[in-house]
Parts: C-alpha cells; structure tokens; sequence
C-alpha cells in the first residue's frame, strides 16, 4: 500500500478489549495545499467519497469531516444539534456544509486510493472515535506521531501547530 499506511490508522491497530470499537470510529486524510496569513488550504479525503473535499479553513475542514460522518452514520451524535431556537429538535435536518447525496459509498475502497494521484500528498490523518454533545474526538496522526485531541478546537490547534512546522 505505500506511503499512504503511515498515515491511516487501521482497525486492526485498534484494541478489542471492551473499549472503544473500530466500526464506531472514522478515519480522514489531510491534504495541505497552502498555509499562508493563518489560512490553512487543502483537502479532506474519505473512504466513503469517491472525491476529494476540498477546504479553505480549518473550520470548514471540520465541517466537510462532520458531515461525511452523519452521512455515513459513524460515530453517531451523542445529541441532536440545536437550532437558532436553542431546542433541540430530533427531526431537523442539519444543514450540511457538502452535499453528500447520492455520493456515500457504503464499503471503503482503499485499494483504489494507491492508484489516486493527489493533488498534494496527504499529511496527516485524522481518526474521529467518538463525538459527544458539539465535540468531537479522536487521534491525530503526522510524521510527528500520535497525538489525542478532545475537542475541535484542540484539534485545529495541534494542526496550526502542524502546519507552521510544515510551512
């Protein structure tokens, strides 16, 4: 599988000791184009969408990640979103930042991601295990190691971290 594997944290890596389940987590690659004025520029990649997704912001990373996650059903919300009303409402749609109709393939395809040609090659991976109430939480993986993050915002601090080191 080449250079990709350093960066895809794979289930059978994952423990089955009663803990968290490889099934319930979801991993994404990372794809810097450019950093510049605090701006990160890249791409999100999914096992799930065939296309890349692309960003201009670490806050739209997070959402493109978000909703690729409930589209996809793993790891489910702990609670449903609230509105501009405040309350929760279990049959609002939330708005998504892509629209992933019609677009979500239910089995990964990570053989055919050896033959992908990148428009940059993936820096990191991002691996989701859980997400409760607005957060989310999970790994974070680079050329630097393993690094756990508990919510978004630390999750764009260690990737500024990253990037400054990149750039």
């Amino acid at each position: 599988m080449g250079e990709i594997e350093k960066f895809i944290i794979m289930e059978d890596e994952i423990a089955r000791d009663g803990g968290r389940y490889p099934e319930y987590t979801y991993t994404f690659l990372i794809g810097l184009q450019s950093f510049s004025e605090g701006i990160a520029r890249g791409y999100v990649k999914s096992f799930h969408v065939e296309k890349l997704l692309y960003f201009q912001g670490l806050d739209q990373m997070i959402f493109i990640m978000e909703d690729i996650m409930d589209a996809v059903g793993a790891p489910m919300r702990g609670r449903v979103p609230r509105s501009l009303t405040g309350k929760r409402n279990k049959d609002a749609v939330t708005v998504p930042f892509v629209d992933l109709r019609g677009k979500i393939k239910k089995e990964y395809g990570f053989e055919r991601e050896v033959l992908r040609e990148f428009p940059v090659y993936p820096a990191a991976s991002v691996r989701v295990v859980g997400r409760q109430d607005a957060g989310i939480q999970g790994i974070f993986r680079s050329k630097y190691g393993d690094v756990g993050f508990r919510s978004g915002v630390e999750l764009m601090r260690l990737m500024y971290e990253f990037f400054e080191k990149m750039c």
